[in-house]
């Protein structure tokens, strides 16, 4: 067995980016989720969702998905890495932009 070390946290959400953020906005009761209003929700189940401000959704299935965006916000978070770090990603919708977009567009 390998010993692994966690040295680093970030976070980009609904709340704010950074942990700290995170943290703040869960201890004080506030919620990211929100009414969409970047785009039309007639065909979901619901108009509300965690949108992060300044993440734009793909609009083509043909375009990068947001997470390239998130994923810069949460390198600028943290410290130069060594070359054989892991980065693990949790996300609960992933690169769902680009599945979004697909079914607007299709």
């Amino acid at each position: 067995m390998y010993g692994v070390a966690i040295t680093a946290c970030a976070a980009v959400t609904a709340l704010g980016d950074g942990v700290d953020a995170l943290w703040d906005g869960l201890m004080q009761g506030r919620s990211g989720i929100t009414p969409v209003t970047r785009f039309e929700c007639r065909n979901y189940v619901s108009n509300y969702g965690a949108c992060i401000e300044g993440v734009e959704p793909a609009q083509t299935p043909e375009q990068s998905s947001a997470l390239d965006t998130i994923l810069e916000r949460v390198a600028l978070q943290l410290e130069p890495l060594p070359t054989d770090t892991r980065l693990l990603v949790a996300s609960t919708k992933g690169e769902i932009d680009c599945l979004s977009a697909a079914r607007r567009h299709g």
